[in-house]
């Protein structure tokens, strides 16, 4: 079960780019949060739960972008 590390950062605008990249993912025919798991896993991200998806994806959205540049480090 994933933890959530950047709660305290979820807002309206990051709710709202969620449900954008939501959406996106439904065009492309990933629907349900299964869906979702499986589209991640498809990518690279292995251990992910229906019930993981949205706090996964917010913390995501919400990571400064120096975050993102070393978490690509990886």
């Amino acid at each position: 079960m994933y933890r959530p590390k950047r709660e305290w950062a979820w807002d309206e605008q990051a709710e709202q780019e969620y449900l954008e990249k939501r959406a996106k993912l439904a065009d492309k025919g990933y629907v349900t949060d299964e869906d979702v798991c499986r589209y991640f896993a498809e990518n690279g991200v292995d251990g992910c739960e229906p019930t993981d998806i949205r706090p996964m994806m917010l913390d995501a959205i919400t990571a400064s972008p120096l975050e993102r540049v070393l978490r690509s480090l990886q």
